[in-house]
């Protein structure tokens, strides 16, 4: 019996019965090729450095493709792709070696079809922060994303993390400095010195520091495309917050919400600044290419406000 648009392939499942399989028919289309064809949002467990030598499986989601460049052929074999995924991440510790490998398994299933080959795997990276005086340690996660690309141009590897600290506004800080000057010449009127118990105690009163300036949780999300396998997100995540100096914390006693104050005092700054300081770290590193996106979520404003940069390279990330 011949092979017909209207005869289909077939096979047998568990109960020795015969299946058809319409992904065998031919594309009636011509010029019926297609640049990426897959699955996003697959469910998988990932296994991630703990950061004390172990490996710990976490959730994640994995979008994985090839591309389809034969226009003859219906579709791709998604199972392919599943298998593939779930047995590597599933078994190995998470690396960039292990991503291009699975990269190089997802074309080998599909050689007669498909000459590219990408993914796109998300986590979050709990790892334990320590507090900013008291010594406690607590827990923070960070979004992780790992993006990679086969083609018959060679392989692309891209990292993208997440930063959440604090950002005071500068500008509310000057017109709160101000209204402290005014309250300040209010109470004092007439006299031409104050003596320092008396101004120590002015300073402590909650009728003296009438005004105090805003500031919002604010988020870097930063993209780097990297030259080779070897790529820490902490290390980025470590130089991204000290960068910025004001981080989030996690475990805070009375001693580190006074140092978290005084950080947020001594870094006043709009999203250009934090946007700035970002681009320099980067600039200094050897990263392929990088893009960042700042935002401070604004307690002043329903909206938000929002600075990107990239390294700028042709062909490279766009804003």
């Amino acid at each position: 019996m011949f092979l017909t648009q209207e005869s289909p392939t077939s096979s047998l499942n568990g109960r020795g019965e015969s299946m058809p399989d319409v992904a065998a028919n031919l594309n009636p289309l011509v010029g019926g090729t297609l640049d990426r064809v897959g699955m996003q949002q697959v469910e998988l467990p990932v296994l991630v450095d703990a950061g004390d030598g172990s490996n710990v499986r976490v959730p994640a989601v994995a979008d994985l493709y090839v591309n389809l460049a034969d226009s003859r052929s219906k579709g791709i074999h998604m199972s392919r792709l599943y298998k593939a995924a779930t047995e590597e991440l599933s078994s190995q510790p998470l690396n960039l070696k292990l991503l291009k490998g699975l990269l190089d398994r997802n074309l080998e299933s599909h050689s007669d079809i498909s000459t590219e080959s990408a993914l796109e795997l998300r986590f979050e990276l709990m790892t334990q922060r320590p507090s900013l005086l008291s010594g406690l340690k607590g827990w923070r996660s960070y979004p992780i994303r790992f993006g990679a690309h086969k083609s018959i141009e060679g392989t692309r590897l891209s990292a993208e993390v997440e930063i959440t600290y604090s950002s005071t506004c500068p500008c509310s800080a000057s017109l709160a400095r101000q209204l402290i000057q005014k309250r300040f010449l209010e109470c004092f009127e007439g006299q031409d010195q104050v003596d320092t118990e008396t101004m120590v105690h002015w300073l402590g009163r909650e009728d003296s520091i009438l005004a105090t300036p805003h500031s919002q949780r604010s988020t870097a999300i930063i993209r780097v495309e990297l030259k080779d396998d070897t790529f820490d997100p902490i290390q980025l995540i470590d130089a991204a917050e000290k960068a910025i100096s004001t981080p989030v914390q996690a475990m805070v006693k009375r001693e580190d919400e006074q140092e978290f104050a005084l950080l947020n005092g001594r870094n006043l700054m709009f999203c250009e600044d934090a946007a700035r300081r970002l681009k320099s770290l980067l600039s200094k590193a050897e990263y392929k290419d990088f893009r960042c996106e700042v935002k401070h979520m604004e307690s002043l404003h329903p909206h938000d406000a929002v600075a990107i940069f990239t390294k700028g390279i042709p062909g490279g990330f766009q804003p």
